[in-house]
């Protein structure tokens, strides 16, 4: 009897343990909790490649679109979304992220297959848009990638979306972008969530800053046997960065008249905020155009990389990648900057909520929305770039 009074309490002792050391495992990814002043946040990621996490890694690759039938989503946990939530638990947040962004979305596949599946408890909303619909991917292509870029397939490429950015018609980007944020707030309001701020992030230059005198693609008009008789040149750099300024404007414009043209709920009138700390967070952590060099701070995966972070390991260390879903997008230290941005600038969202309080008006009938808009001079891929033939890199400045 004694003997097996031991080993009970031997066992006891063992589950004890355990649930303290599974406690304590937890601890890092939630903050303390008194049961009355702990915070709750749910925070809904939509968006594209750029949005779910492509480039950083740990993707959830049996995440498959099961209404399309569509592949990978490439959903990160070192996302910038999750970065953001992990500097909200750090003060004291408890912030919940549904991640419903997908790899090579436009505007219109956001709209129709990822709003519908927002979480009824949504507390704000954040999302990359607009990158895959003016076909940056071609423009990666056809002006960064060896054995493919060109003068006149670049110069092609920048003009398509120049028109696309600039067109004034319905499936022109200004409308398409207002026509999101209608959507977004319409099942919000189904949902009866009011007071939601919707953030829309920018996308970081995918160029150095004076790529602008520093990066043309040359070019032959005609050739003579194996001799070039007419060349041609063509100022890529400069011609990117400009696009990409043209695409800022149109965000700021297409969020700033959406919210001056929808009806005031409320005593306070939806306002958009227009935050540019995302090129200026990635300024000279840009890739270098010029094949025959790298960047060695970047933070966007160049061609044949994937997941760098140079903040804890600087280039020592760069995984490879042969997937081209990885290129072109920010890696693990690029994902923490733009996470960071948002700690600076959005903070703590207002939809705040205290356990076991209830919401503020879950019902009611005119719920105010309010767009922020975080345009930057930049460009994005999502879909991937079928690039064969490119060539290798050498390191520049160790």
């Amino acid at each position: 009897m004694q003997k097996r009074s031991i080993r009970l309490l031997a066992l006891v002792l063992v589950l004890v343990i355990c649930v303290l050391s599974s406690q304590r495992s937890s601890a890092d990814d939630a903050p303390a909790d008194d049961g009355k002043s702990m915070k709750h946040l749910s925070v809904v990621l939509l968006g594209d490649s750029y949005s779910a996490g492509n480039g950083a890694g740990h993707y959830e690759y049996g995440d498959v679109d099961r209404a399309s039938g569509e592949g990978f989503s490439y959903r990160s946990r070192d996302n910038w979304a999750n970065n953001y939530r992990r500097l909200l638990l750090q003060q004291g947040i408890s912030a919940q992220l549904t991640n419903l962004a997908h790899s090579g979305y436009e505007i219109p596949q956001i709209a129709r297959r990822a709003i519908e599946s927002m979480p009824p408890d949504v507390d704000i909303v954040m999302l990359t848009a607009g990158g895959n619909d003016v076909n940056f991917g071609d423009v990666v292509k056809q002006c960064f990638a060896v054995g493919l870029r060109d003068a006149a397939g670049c110069r092609d490429a920048i003009e398509i979306a120049h028109d696309m950015i600039a067109d004034p018609s319905k499936d022109g980007m200004g409308a398409r972008t207002r026509q999101l944020f209608t959507t977004i707030e319409t099942r919000l309001r189904e949902l009866g969530r009011q007071d939601i701020d919707i953030v829309l992030v920018g996308y970081p230059n995918l160029v150095l800053p004076d790529s602008d005198v520093n990066y043309t693609i040359h070019g032959c008009l005609e050739w003579d046997g194996l001799n070039c008789k007419n060349y041609t040149e063509y100022p890529a750099g400069a011609e990117v960065l400009r696009v990409a300024r043209e695409m800022a404007d149109m965000q700021a414009k297409a969020v700033a008249d959406w919210n001056r043209n929808r009806p005031p709920y409320g005593p306070v009138p939806a306002h958009a905020r227009y935050l540019y700390y995302i090129p200026e967070k990635f300024q000279w952590h840009e890739p270098d155009p010029d094949s025959g060099r790298k960047n060695p701070q970047r933070w966007i995966n160049e061609f044949f990389e994937t997941s760098a972070n140079y903040r804890e390991h600087g280039y020592e260390r760069i995984m490879s990648s042969l997937d081209p879903n990885d290129w072109y997008h920010p890696n693990v230290t690029g994902h923490q900057a733009i996470g960071e941005a948002l700690m600076e600038d959005i903070g703590i969202p207002r939809k705040i909520r205290t356990a076991g309080s209830s919401d503020s008006s879950p019902n009611s009938e005119e719920p105010r929305v309010e767009a922020w808009l975080q345009p930057t001079p930049g460009a994005k891929i999502g879909e991937p770039l079928e690039l064969d033939g490119a060539g290798s890199y050498t390191n520049r400045g160790g």
